[in-house]
């Protein structure tokens, strides 16, 4: 990408940066220098199979349609797991689990999942 970007009057420009995040458990003060450098090359792995997906090359970003692809793929998943009607109240009862942190932290944790194979009710899922 060129280090300037021109627009026309009231025109706009879509720059999208791929991310890769990898966690680790709670490691001890002592040990994080090993595991720092661990969890770099598996989100520099994670970054290179992102970008062979979207078919680009680190200098030279995937097509605005890759992308469009990309996250078409991840909510036709996160829509197909919701249509077959498996859902958790969104309840706001005092004292209990509500509904929406359980959703949030369900996918939170469910976006980290490569492609496992999850069964609920019976029901089994490819989450990408």
């Amino acid at each position: 990408m060129d280090s300037k970007l021109q627009l026309r009057k009231r025109g706009t420009v879509r720059i999208v940066y791929p991310t890769a995040v990898q966690y680790s458990k709670p490691v001890a003060e002592e040990k994080i220098g090993g595991t720092s450098e661990t969890i770099e090359q598996q989100a520099t792995q994670a970054m290179a199979k992102l970008l062979q997906k979207l078919g680009s090359k680190p200098s030279n970003p995937g097509s605005l349609n890759s992308v469009n692809i990309y996250r078409q793929e991840h909510i036709d998943v996160w829509t197909d797991l919701w249509a077959t009607g498996f859902t958790i109240s969104t309840s706001k009862a005092e004292n209990s689990l509500n509904g929406d942190r359980i959703n949030a932290t369900m996918y939170a944790v469910l976006s980290q999942v490569l492609i496992q194979k999850i069964r609920i009710n019976g029901l089994l899922f490819l989450i990408k």
